[in-house]
């Protein structure tokens, strides 16, 4: 029986607290370097937590302690974690890592930087659940009729189409057409008249099978 692993949760809040986590650790072992992390954070931002910050381009000027870092850190940990959802539903991708998505992270960095400035956004997602399994990072759920009437999807999916639109629609297009298809583009008009005569064939040895 294999152990429960860190969940892509519990892996976003250690990033903002400045603590790695290595690929294998359990959702145990998780929680505990989340204790551990958070008695330390009385004292400035770590060098993990600036780290970061430049890698996204967080402003962390006025974070006194480690805390106030935490807080910019995961907000915008949240945003990127709304861009990544939106793109992967424009896509219908079944993306389980962000990396699987192949998008310029700094990019999508840009579209969390413009979508966490918007407070009326932040709140529209505020009671969207998040996966917390154990096989990839956190997604939050999407559903149709939610996504219909939410300006957050709406406003963020034209940012989505506008910066990605071809990437978008090479993903669907791969996501639709996937190995297990039977019957790809490829395929033309040619491949479905093959397909047509096999069948009429495959009846009429049935029918002469049966006279």
């Amino acid at each position: 029986m294999t152990k429960d692993l860190a969940t892509g949760k519990q892996r976003d809040y250690l990033a903002a607290l400045g603590v790695e986590l290595r690929a294998s650790a359990s959702s145990e072992e998780a929680s505990r370097l989340i204790d551990e992390g958070k008695g330390n954070l009385k004292g400035p931002p770590s060098r993990s937590q600036i780290a970061l910050a430049q890698r996204w381009h967080v402003d962390l000027s006025n974070a006194k302690n480690g805390y106030d870092a935490v807080e910019s850190l995961f907000e915008h940990i949240r945003a990127r974690r709304w861009v990544y959802s939106v793109c992967r539903r424009q896509a219908a991708a079944k993306w389980r890592y962000y990396s699987e998505s192949g998008l310029d992270e700094t990019i999508v960095d840009g579209i969390a930087r413009w979508f966490a400035a918007n407070s009326a956004f932040i709140n529209d997602i505020g009671d969207r659940s998040v996966g917390d399994t154990a096989t990839g990072d956190a997604w939050y759920r999407l559903t149709d009729a939610w996504c219909a009437k939410s300006e957050a999807y709406l406003t963020t999916s034209q940012q989505v189409h506008e910066r990605f639109g071809s990437v978008m629609g090479q993903a669907k297009s791969e996501s639709r057409y996937s190995k297990k298809s039977v019957v790809r583009p490829a395929f033309g008009c040619g491949g479905k008249l093959l397909l047509v005569v096999a069948v009429v064939m495959l009846l009429i040895t049935i029918v002469a099978l049966l006279s």
